[in-house]
C-alpha cells in the first residue's frame, strides 16, 4: 500500500512539475520575447500544459506536448492526446507560436461554443482552426454544426465552414449542404446566419425545401433558396426558381425566372 501510495505521489509530482515547466517556460517567452498569437505581439500569451511529457526540438523550431495536452490563448483552448507547437523567431529576436496541430480526441473550447474532430490545425495568427477525420461537430446554444470532410472554425469571426454533408441545426430545423458556412452570435448566443451550396435541404417539422444553393437568417426565420427549388408540405408541392421560405409561420412564396418564367404547384384536397 504504501509503494502505490509513492507511486500515485511521484506521478502527482511529475503531472505538476510538467504543469509548472510549461507555464514558467512559455511565460517567460511571453514577457521577455513577445509570444503571442500575432506577429505583432498584442494578443495575450499561449500557455501549453500538459501530464506526460513535454519535448523542445530546437532545430525544428517546435514545442510537443504529450498526455492530456491543452493550449490556452484568451478564452479560447484546444485538448488533445498530442500537441505540436510551431514557433518562430523575428529579425528582433521575438518569439511567436504561428501553428499548433492536434492530434487524436480534439477538442476547441470558447465563448462560440465546443468544436471536435479527430485532428486539428490551428493557425495562430489567422485565428482559424481546421479539424478532420470523424464525428466532425460543433455545439453552442441551442444550435450545431457537423461535417463528414473537415470542419473550420474561425476565432475571430465567430464562423464555421462546414465541407462534406454540412449541417447546421437549431431546435425544429435544419440546414444542409455540400458545403455550409454558420455565423453564431456573440458570446455564444446560437446561430446568427447559415450560408449552403451544392444539394440544399432545409428541414422543419412539417415541411422540406430543397435547392442549389440557400441563405438562412436566424433571426427572422427567413431562408431563401435559388436553382431548382422544391417546396414540400405534406403532399403539397411548390417548384420553381427561387423561394423564401418562412420556417417559422411556414408561408413558402415561389418566384419562375425573371422575365416571365413560370412556377409550378401541385396540391391535393384535404380528405377531411
Amino acid at each position: 500500500m504504501k509503494m502505490k501510495a509513492n507511486k500515485r505521489m511521484s506521478r502527482m509530482a511529475y503531472k505538476l512539475f510538467l504543469t509548472a515547466f510549461t507555464l514558467l517556460l512559455f511565460g517567460a517567452c511571453a514577457n521577455a520575447q513577445g509570444l503571442s498569437g500575432t506577429e505583432s505581439g498584442k494578443s495575450s500569451p499561449i500557455e501549453i500544459t500538459a501530464d506526460d511529457a513535454l519535448e523542445w526540438r530546437r532545430a525544428e523550431n517546435i514545442y510537443v506536448a504529450r498526455g492530456n495536452a491543452q493550449a490556452q490563448q484568451g478564452e479560447t483552448r484546444i485538448n488533445a492526446a498530442v500537441l505540436k507547437a510551431h514557433y518562430r523567431d523575428d529579425a528582433n529576436g521575438n518569439t511567436s507560436i504561428w501553428k499548433v496541430e492536434a492530434e487524436n480526441n480534439v477538442t476547441i473550447t470558447s465563448p462560440d461554443g465546443v468544436v471536435k474532430g479527430a485532428r486539428g490545425v490551428y493557425l495562430v495568427s489567422e485565428g482559424r482552426a481546421e479539424l478532420t477525420g470523424g464525428n466532425l461537430s460543433a455545439t453552442g446554444e441551442n444550435m450545431s454544426v457537423t461535417a463528414e470532410e473537415s470542419l473550420q472554425y474561425f476565432t475571430n469571426e465567430n464562423k464555421f465552414m462546414a465541407v462534406g454533408n454540412a449541417v447546421a441545426s437549431e431546435p425544429g430545423r435544419s440546414i444542409t449542404g455540400d458545403t455550409l458556412t454558420a455565423w453564431t452570435k456573440a458570446d455564444g448566443g446560437g446561430l446568427d446566419r447559415a450560408e449552403a451550396d451544392g444539394n440544399v435541404v432545409i428541414k422543419t417539422e412539417t415541411e422540406t425545401a430543397t435547392g442549389n444553393r440557400a441563405t438562412y437568417d436566424a433571426d427572422t426565420s427567413i431562408a431563401e433558396l435559388t436553382g431548382d427549388v422544391k417546396v414540400v408540405q405534406g403532399k403539397n408541392e411548390l417548384e420553381g426558381v427561387r423561394a423564401t421560405v418562412n420556417l417559422e409561420t411556414g408561408v413558402s412564396q415561389m418566384f419562375g425566372e425573371q422575365g416571365g418564367g413560370r412556377v409550378k404547384g401541385l396540391f391535393f384536397p384535404s380528405s377531411e
